[in-house]
C-alpha cells in the first residue's frame, strides 16, 4: 500500500467516524450539529471532491439572457416583440 492509499483509507475512515457522530448528534442533541457538520463537509470533500453548487445567475446576466431568448423569438417570427 503507497502512502496516497494509506491517506485515501484515513480519509475513508474519517467519514465513516464523522457520519457515526452526525447520526448520534443528530439523534440525541440537534442543537451541537453545525460543528460536526462542518467537519463531516470537509472530510467528504476531500475524499469525494468538492461538490460544486449551481451558480445563481446575476441580475445583469438573467436580462442578457432574456434579451436574447426575446430576440430569437422576434427572429423565428418576423415580428419584434
Amino acid at each position: 500500500m503507497t502512502d496516497d492509499e494509506g491517506d485515501v483509507d484515513d480519509m475513508a475512515l474519517i467519514v465513516s467516524g464523522l457520519r457515526s457522530a452526525f447520526k448520534k448528534i443528530a439523534k440525541d442533541d440537534p442543537t451541537k450539529l453545525a460543528p460536526i457538520a462542518r467537519e463531516f463537509r470537509a472530510a467528504v470533500e476531500a475524499v469525494r471532491g468538492p461538490i460544486e453548487t449551481p451558480k445563481e445567475m446575476s441580475l445583469a446576466d438573467q436580462l442578457e439572457a432574456a434579451r436574447a431568448a426575446r430576440a430569437a423569438r422576434a427572429a423565428g417570427q418576423g415580428a419584434p416583440s
